[in-house]
């Protein structure tokens, strides 16, 4: 597209995805691709073990023998309101579950993070009409959590669990390295999301109101395009007069400086120019 061709012409890399997919389900390319990327540039330091390891547990956490507890949770979150609550090293986690129900299931969920979530959400625990109706699910790693958050993780869930009338869940993370069991509790979520849409008789994959806001989005877009190009390219052109008297401003003022402390020793050499 429009912006491959703008890479190309700016001679910045560019990674390819499989077409086809909805993004939603490209998340492992998305991930792992950049990271292979990364690794090469030497900007993050992961071994090809980790990386087997963590395909490997998330293959094993879709196995047939696997997939009663992703029919059984989705089964406890049915008719329910799901929230998500997570520490705060796995709130994307959390998030990514969060995205994946309403999208493939199509139902509201909340996701938030501990210990955030002391600060503030606890004052409505158990308050309310949308508790009576609450699914609690607790997102935890226990090789990757200190003794302080482990404790503070083992408060609130005794506080969640009243407050949602013992309707909690609590999924732990699997795996030796923090790779692997980071993607064990992606593939859960995104499993058991599938699996609430099937038990509520809904299609994953159709996102019916998100084409719809694009679409009223896209009339917009194409009414004020001519004008946009023309900002775009007055934009483009005032950031490079901007960038270039920036630095020739900037190298005066130091030259500025410079004398005016020179002036004041009494050693003014003589200007040029």
């Amino acid at each position: 597209g429009a912006l491959a061709a703008r890479a190309k012409r700016d001679r910045v890399p560019v990674l390819r995805l499989p077409a086809g997919y909805p993004p939603r389900a490209t998340v492992g390319y998305l991930f792992f691709t950049p990271l292979a990327y990364f690794r090469h540039l030497g900007l993050v330091r992961v071994s090809d073990a980790e990386i087997h390891e963590a395909v490997a547990r998330v293959g094993a956490g879709l196995a047939p023998a696997r997939l009663v507890r992703v029919r059984n949770l989705a089964r406890l979150l049915s008719g329910r309101i799901p929230m998500l609550y997570a520490p705060e090293g796995l709130l994307p986690v959390a998030v990514r579950w969060k995205n994946q129900m309403e999208e493939n299931a199509k139902v509201w969920c909340s996701a938030l993070a501990i210990p955030e979530a002391n600060h503030n959400d606890i004052e409505s625990w158990g308050r309310g009409p949308a508790w009576a109706k609450s699914q609690v699910v607790i997102l935890r790693d226990p090789r990757g959590e200190s003794p302080a958050l482990r404790w503070r993780l083992d408060v609130s869930t005794r506080m969640l669990r009243s407050a949602s009338r013992g309707r909690l869940i609590t999924v732990r993370a699997e795996g030796r390295g923090a790779l692997a069991r980071m993607w064990s509790l992606v593939a859960l979520g995104d499993a058991v999301s599938v699996a609430l849409a099937d038990r509520l008789r809904v299609d994953s994959m159709p996102i019916p109101m998100i084409d719809r806001l694009k679409s009223q989005l896209g009339r917009g877009v194409r009414a004020i395009a001519p004008s946009v190009r023309k900002d775009a390219k007055e934009e483009e052109r005032f950031w490079k007069l901007l960038s270039e008297h920036s630095l020739r401003r900037a190298w005066e003022g130091e030259s500025d400086r410079w004398y005016r402390d020179l002036e004041r020793t009494g050693r003014t050499p003589k200007r040029r120019g």
